[in-house]
C-alpha cells in the first residue's frame, strides 16, 4: 500500500517508522537500535521520522538524527529512504520548550544536515509553534531554507487549523504531524484531519497506538481483543489499520524498541477493516 507525500509526488509505503523511542531514556543500545531500524525497513517502511531534539538529555541534542544516519549508512539504504526531521524545540525530554526564532531555525537546519549526512532534507517540519514568535516568521525562515535548497518540502506539527492556515499563508505545507488515535480524537472531531485531505496535505499521526493508554487497552480492552481475534491480528495492528482507514492521506509512523514490535506494527496495512469495526475502534476513546 503506497501513499503520496502531500503534493510532492514522492511515493512511500503507507506506514513509516517513528524513530523517537530509539533515543528515549529507556532506549536500546546502538546495535539493537540499528537492528530495529533494519527490521522496519525490511518490513516495508520507506519514511523515517526523526527530530533534532530526540534525545535523553540536553547534552546529546541530535542523538536520533545521528543514529538514523549511522543506521542508513551501515544498511546501505541512504538513497531510497525518505527522511523527515523536525526543528523548533529546545531543552531535554519532558522539558521541551518552543524555539521558533528564525535565526535558530536556520542554525538548527545546518546542524541537522550535518548529523544526517545530507545536502538537502526531504521533509523539514516545525515541531510546534512558538507562542513568542509569529508562526509566519518561523515558516518564513523555513521557506528561505527551501529556496536555498537545504530542504525540499515543509511540514508542521502540533498545530490547530488556525495555525495551519497561517503557515499556509507563507509557504506550501505538505504534512501535518499531530497526535491522533482513538484516545486522542481532537483532529477528527475538529475536522482538521479531513481538511488536510481537502488541501492535499499528508496527515502523520504520532502516538498511533495511543501511547500508554493504548498499551493498557491492548492488554485489557475486551472489545479490542475480540476484534483482534476476528481479524487474526494484534490489537496494535488494529489501531494502526483504523488510522489508515481515516483517509488515503494518513501516514502513521509506529515506533518500537524491539524487532518483534516493529515487524508486527508494519503488518497493519494488510488489514481491511469493516465500516462497523472502524466505528467501534473509533469509539474506544469516548
Amino acid at each position: 500500500m503506497k501513499r503520496i507525500l502531500g503534493t510532492t509526488g514522492i511515493s512511500v509505503n503507507a506506514l513509516g517508522f517513528g524513530a523517537w523511542q530509539l533515543s528515549n531514556v529507556n532506549r536500546p543500545d546502538q546495535r539493537q537500535a540499528i537492528e530495529v531500524i533494519a527490521a522496519g525497513l525490511d518490513s516495508g517502511a520507506e519514511l523515517i521520522d526523526t527530530a533534532d531534539c530526540y534525545c535523553s538529555g540536553e547534552n546529546e541534542f541530535g542523538h536520533n538524527e545521528s543514529l538514523v544516519n549511522t543506521a542508513l549508512t551501515q544498511l546501505g539504504r541512504k538513497s531510497d529512504i525518505t527522511i523527515a526531521t523536525k526543528c523548533g524545540l529546545q531543552g531535554p525530554p519532558n522539558h521541551w520548550v518552543p524555539a521558533g526564532r528564525p535565526e535558530r531555525i536556520k542554525r538548527c537546519c545546518d546542524e541537522s544536515l550535518e548529523r544526517l549526512g545530507l545536502e538537502s532534507i526531504t521533509l523539514y517540519q516545525l515541531h510546534g509553534p512558538d507562542p513568542n514568535v509569529p508562526i509566519e516568521d518561523t515558516i518564513g525562515a523555513m521557506a528561505e531554507l527551501q529556496a536555498a535548497g537545504k530542504v525540499q518540502h515543509l511540514g508542521v506539527s502540533n498545530v490547530d487549523s488556525t495555525q495551519l492556515d497561517r503557515a499556509l499563508s507563507v509557504a506550501r505545507i505538505e504534512s501535518v504531524q499531530n497526535r491522533c488515535n482513538p484516545w486522542a480524537r481532537a483532529d477528527l472531531d475538529s475536522g482538521l484531519l479531513k481538511r488536510c485531505a481537502e488541501l492535499g496535505i499528508t496527515y502523520i499521526p504520532w502516538h498511533p497506538v495511543g501511547g500508554e493508554e493504548g498499551h493498557h487497552a491492548c492488554a485489557s480492552n475486551t472489545t479490542l481483543r475480540a476484534l483482534a481475534e476476528k481479524y487474526e491480528a494484534s490489537p496494535y495492528q488494529l489501531l494502526i489499520a483504523w488510522l489508515l482507514a481515516q483517509g488515503d492521506h494518513v501516514l502513521p509512523i509506529p515506533g518500537a524498541t524491539r524487532i518483534s514490535s516493529v515487524v508486527d506494527s508494519l503488518k497493519a496495512d494488510r488489514l481491511t477493516l469493516g465500516e462497523a469495526d472502524v466505528a467501534t475502534i473509533g469509539a474506544l476513546g469516548h
